[in-house]
């Protein structure tokens, strides 16, 4: 993508936003480091008025779900219902 000139620039686009933000992020993900998961929160955290809609949830390195594998782990959809019960999604 990126030669061909496409990014998505996540780091831009949180700074921006207004609706609730839930960022999910494995500790074992190469393809994405779980440095930038944090820094990406941290950003969006900064950027919005209210910092109680952004939250981040971390997943150990432990369970092995890499960067493809956050779907499949079992208390998924309890994390999302209760992001969005929270937050009136």
């Amino acid at each position: 993508m990126a030669l061909g000139e496409i990014f998505f620039r996540s780091d831009e686009n949180v700074k921006v936003l207004s609706s609730p933000l839930l960022i999910l992020h494995a500790e074992d993900d190469g393809v994405v480091p779980a440095h930038l998961g944090k820094k990406l929160y941290e950003t969006a955290r900064a950027a919005y008025k209210n910092k109680d809609i952004v939250k981040f949830v971390s997943f150990p390195a432990n369970l092995g779900l890499k960067h493809d594998y956050i779907s499949s782990h079992p208390e998924l959809p309890d994390i999302f219902k209760d992001f969005l019960k929270r937050h009136q999604v």
